[in-house]
């Protein structure tokens, strides 16, 4: 039994290091599945608590092949929610939600760009609120117009989600910086007693110089809930070919009792074709546990 477990632990590794996975050159969801490669990168889904992943999926799809990977992904993962960023397809997008059993999708196409969006799982999130835009006329500081949606998990934990996409490059600091003085100010004054998530891309890093000290100087009342990471080494970080780490989940004080963990899913160790067919960001998930508040 130990040789034979040591000998498909080769071949899966094999298979991997050769960008052999397994691909279709159409939008087609019945490829092979690759939850036997993931499982070293993916951990379990568990009921009992909430897990929402951040994943920018780069110009989606990206190629031919993308479509199917990124499917065969999903129904791999333990995420409940997944915010994503960079749809530039919204029919391949809302098909991709379609298709996936137990998934459903929202997209707003508001600026026809590469914007944000949701996934999540009908058999986990029990209540969904109708998705909204936020900051319509502020295209300065947000080119990507952000997403609010709220959800509640089938153990009774609900969750405001703030999924963003801040500007990158040239003059993206002060951008950004500004960005983060409205996104604080409208959950400061609209959000205030509710379990708030930020998360999505947000361009810029956490540590020293950032533009989002005006979240880390309110320890009484934000967490970036991916700080750790952010401290560690390069290994660890959701954009490694910079390498920085860029991609974050801000919490509101009301779930610092629930966050159990933060950490960057490298799926890009498990599938070698992973930059090139899908995404130069690595997902970034938090899990909390249930609390057994109301329904909506």
């Amino acid at each position: 039994m130990r040789q034979t477990l040591l000998l498909l632990v080769a071949i899966i590794s094999t298979w991997c290091s050769n960008r052999q996975l397994p691909v279709s050159s159409d939008n087609d969801t019945a490829c092979a599945p690759l939850s036997d490669v993931l499982s070293p990168c993916i951990s379990r889904r568990s009921p009992e608590t909430l897990e929402v992943m951040t994943w920018n999926i780069e110009h989606f799809p990206k190629d031919s092949t993308t479509f199917c990977l990124v499917s065969s992904i999903i129904k791999a993962s333990n995420a409940d929610v997944i915010a994503v960023q960079e749809i530039d397809s919204p029919e391949d997008f809302m098909k991709l939600a379609d298709e996936i059993d137990g998934w459903k999708g929202v997209y707003q196409d508001v600026r026809g760009g590469i914007e944000t969006g949701f996934l999540y799982n009908t058999s986990e999130i029990i209540a969904v609120s109708a998705s909204r835009s936020i900051f319509p006329e502020n295209r300065y500081e947000f080119p990507r117009q952000p997403i609010l949606l709220t959800v509640q998990h089938k153990n009774g934990l609900k969750v405001t989600l703030i999924n963003i996409h801040l500007k990158c490059c040239d003059d993206g600091k002060v951008r950004r910086e500004k960005a983060s003085m409205m996104l604080k100010q409208y959950v400061d004054d609209s959000l205030s007693r509710q379990n708030v998530i930020v998360l999505g891309d947000f361009n810029d890093e956490i540590s020293n110089d950032t533009p989002f000290a005006n979240f880390i100087k309110d320890e009484a009342n934000y967490t970036f809930a991916d700080r750790e990471i952010s401290l560690k080494g390069k290994e660890h970080w959701s954009y490694p070919s910079w390498p920085a780490h860029i991609d974050h989940i801000l919490i509101s004080n009301e779930l610092a009792d629930n966050h159990i963990t933060t950490k960057t899913v490298a799926l890009d160790q498990c599938i070698g074709v992973y930059e090139d067919h899908v995404s130069d960001h690595r997902p970034v998930i938090i899990s909390l546990k249930a609390d057994g508040v109301p329904d909506l």
